[in-house]
């Protein structure tokens, strides 16, 4: 990891700010529009949107800011996948850091700010799917539970126990 290049690093929840929502959806596309064929950046404005109006506590974003500009964002949802992951909740997801702030901790951070969050709410585990990157949830405490084939591509499901953080 290299050393930091900023000054200021806050993590802050979403908010209904339209162009806090056009720069965290632009952000999920960029991360994530490969994996879904029908992604669009308004699909992802449409659903955060949505996840705003729900007011549900356990699904929520929040966004990275360093020096004042968004660099990174995580969140959670409740239901993933199919029948053999439906008593799986809550999910972490939707983890992107620009390309230029990686490699710095960022990622992790956010990571951390979610579980606090949550252990805060009560959780003692949250899931995670990946395709590609177990090797670096491995190296945050995460556990392979098991691995599954869906839309033709094989995920990973990975389990983490949130431990009490003061």
């Amino acid at each position: 990891m290299s050393m930091p290049k900023w000054s200021s690093w806050q993590v802050r929840s979403l908010t209904n700010e339209d162009e806090q929502i056009s720069k965290v959806a632009q952000m999920k596309y960029d991360g994530f529009g490969k994996y879904y064929k029908e992604s669009s950046v308004e699909k992802y404005i449409l659903g955060l949107q949505k996840q705003l109006e729900i007011q549900d506590p356990n699904v929520f974003t929040l966004v990275g800011y360093v020096d004042g500009k968004i660099v990174g964002i995580a969140g959670t949802y409740l239901k993933w996948g199919n029948d053999k992951t439906k008593d799986f909740s809550p999910w972490f997801g939707s983890l992107y850091v620009l390309p230029e702030y990686r490699k710095q901790g960022l990622g992790y951070q956010l990571f951390c700010s979610v579980k606090n969050k949550l252990n805060h709410l009560g959780h003692s585990r949250i899931f995670l799917h990946t395709p590609n990157q177990e090797n670096l949830y491995r190296k945050w405490g995460w556990s392979l539970i098991m691995e599954m084939e869906l839309n033709g591509q094989i995920e990973k499901i990975m389990e983490h126990l949130i431990t009490c953080i003061p």
